[in-house]
């Protein structure tokens, strides 16, 4: 499990992925924070990347989870479009990700939108991920 909670600015967590038979490292997995609404501290995060890193092929595959509100804001499609296909954050969610080799899902085990004055459900106060590989 890992939790991202609100005025956790660099939020980043990765998980190595190592083969149960050998021991060798085959690649990671992870989450971070991409992006942010509205100005002043704490920043408040609404978009985040999950990924998966294969050892044996060049490149992530990734996707951007995004709250509810950035889902549908077409400058935050702008600025993130290049990161990966777009899933809407809700709990109780699961994110396969996959690459030729390796099978990863990202579950969303609960999460919280903050209450702040900025739009109805635009940016997450805290959030737990359960990798599986």
């Amino acid at each position: 499990f890992t939790t991202y909670r609100i005025g956790n600015d660099l939020y980043e967590k990765r998980e190595s992925i190592i083969s149960k038979v050998n021991k060798e490292y085959l690649g990671e997995c992870g989450v971070e924070v991409v992006d942010f609404i509205g100005v002043g501290t704490p920043k408040r995060a609404s978009a985040f990347e999950v990924y998966v890193f294969d050892s044996h092929q060049p490149g992530n595959t990734a996707k951007v989870l995004l709250c509810e509100h950035a889902f549908s804001d077409k400058n935050v499609y702008e600025r993130l479009k290049h990161k990966g296909e777009f899933i809407l954050l809700e709990p109780n969610k699961d994110i396969p990700l996959e690459t030729e080799n390796l099978q990863v899902i990202i579950r969303i085990k609960e999460m919280h939108y903050g209450t702040a004055p900025l739009p109805e459900n635009s940016y997450i106060e805290q959030i737990t991920f359960e990798f599986f590989h």
